[in-house]
């Protein structure tokens, strides 16, 4: 998907109940296998795995690092005019890293997470 000013392109996921999006840009990849040293986006967000969902590992970053998230996983677009930041007041009391903004959308609310910035070092 070519990004421009209308829109955001982004691969969605489930984590700990909630949709999420992470920028398509910070995506290298998709494995339907485990990989060793795979990361929860759960554990990374600061909420529960769910027992027994299906799980994809996406491929993130410069160095690789795989993230593991709930099912469904899309590539899509969201229209620029639902993407909101966090208000400053929000974004300094929310106990879940890494989010950057939500994108309303007539399915719901998706919450945009930085998934390269919460990564551990290596």
């Amino acid at each position: 998907m070519a990004e421009n000013l209308d829109s955001l392109d982004v691969v969605s996921f489930a984590a700990g109940g909630f949709r999420f999006a992470v920028q398509a840009c910070q995506v290298r990849g998709m494995l339907a296998e485990g990989a060793p040293g795979a990361i929860a986006a759960e554990a990374l967000i600061g909420l529960a795995p769910p027992a027994g969902a299906p799980r994809r590992l996406l491929v993130v970053g410069g160095r690789g690092a795989c993230v593991e998230v709930g099912e469904p996983v899309e590539l899509e677009a969201l229209p620029a005019a639902s993407l909101f930041p966090l208000p400053p007041p929000v974004a300094a009391r929310i106990s879940l890293s890494g989010i950057k903004g939500v994108a309303v959308i007539s399915s719901g609310i998706v919450l945009i997470v930085d998934l390269e910035a919460i990564l551990p070092p290596v």
